[in-house]
């Protein structure tokens, strides 16, 4: 990823990665990661874009997440009409996607362990 894409992205990376090769991604995409710029309007404004959707927080489901056993504190997001569903780490300096369901690139993750 490139300083700029981790600043201002509004696209994550979904494509089947090639064994063997490195990937030049552009401007505007992280892999499972939000940018600043997600990151802030988040906070600020309880939503932001990703993948072309508004996602805003799901309100009265911030409870975090269990992984492992353990309780993650993760915000809970959604997209329009509630088809895609996303839990990002409550962490301002790595605000990682630890959850996504109902993904319209047909990539679905779930984070099953932390040590």
């Amino acid at each position: 990823m490139k300083k700029k894409s981790l600043e201002n992205a509004k696209n994550g990376y979904w494509s089947q990665p090639t064994a063997g090769t490195d990937e030049e991604l552009g401007d505007e995409t992280t892999v499972l990661i939000l940018s600043k710029a997600q990151w802030n309007g988040l906070q600020q404004d309880k939503k932001f874009v990703y993948n072309d959707q508004t996602f805003t927080v799901k309100q009265g489901d911030q409870a975090g997440l269990k992984v492992g056993g353990k309780t993650i504190d993760a915000i809970a997001v959604e997209g329009p009409n509630g088809s895609t569903r996303l839990w990002i780490l409550n962490n301002a300096g790595f605000p990682a996607l630890i959850k996504v369901e109902g993904n319209s690139h047909g990539v679905d993750l779930e984070l099953t362990n932390i040590e």
